[in-house]
């Protein structure tokens, strides 16, 4: 309706093509300069650097070569500091809201900036897209499980080590506990900080961590 009134308005004083010319372009100028200037003081960003310190921030307080995990948000300002302003290139970021995608994986599997790959021990073919996309928990083991030993169960191809999900031969590799056991290294994780000395009374090792979802079966 906008663009026939001005063309209808301009069709009294010039030809047809020049007219349909100008009202196009004068609307396709007016959409962006309209909502510049509504909008400009709303979301101007100028002088604000919250985001970016607080991204800055948890990338120096890493140690030297570290892995860093956020999710979600907390991403977008680390993302920032480390690509644009190049702080602490040393410090491998993986987001664990994307590190459920192949094509993700495979980036942590290169060298980024100063940091090394990822040390992940699944090869590519056993991630791609529609392989292993969901791994149901099926309590058929009672005991915790060294969680290294989950991860080579979930691998494998026979379906001797999957299960049925549905009845109709839709087979899955699955995990087979909900009880997973985490070594700790003591002596590492005091050694470099990760816990504090004070704290060397309340580490335990293995962590046991139990899955406690209903919707295991």
């Amino acid at each position: 309706m906008g663009l026939m009134y001005f063309y209808e308005l301009l069709q009294k004083y010039l030809n047809h093509k020049i007219s349909v010319v100008i009202a196009f372009i004068v609307l396709l100028a007016a959409c962006p300069a309209l909502m510049a200037v509504e909008n400009w003081d709303d979301h101007d960003r100028s002088g604000r650097y919250t985001a970016r310190d607080i991204g800055a921030n948890y990338l120096e307080s890493c140690a030297p070569d570290a892995v860093f995990l956020p999710t979600g948000i907390t991403f977008l300002p680390v993302w920032y500091v480390q690509d644009v302003e190049e702080v602490r290139t040393d410090v491998r970021v993986a987001n664990l809201s994307y590190i459920q995608a192949g094509w993700y994986i495979d980036m942590m599997r290169q060298k980024a900036f100063k940091s090394d790959p990822l040390p992940l021990s699944l090869p590519s073919e056993k991630y791609v897209e529609g392989v292993r996309t969901q791994l149901p928990v099926s309590k058929r083991v009672d005991k915790p499980v060294n969680l290294k030993e989950i991860v080579r169960f979930a691998a494998f191809d026979d379906k001797k080590y999957m299960i049925d999900y549905s009845g109709r031969g839709d087979y899955l590799n699955y995990i087979p506990t909900n009880k997973f056991l985490i070594d700790v290294d003591s002596a590492t994780v005091l050694s470099n900080g990760t816990v504090k000395d004070y704290f060397r009374d309340r580490l335990v090792s293995p962590m046991l961590w139990e899955y406690t979802d209903e919707d295991a079966f």
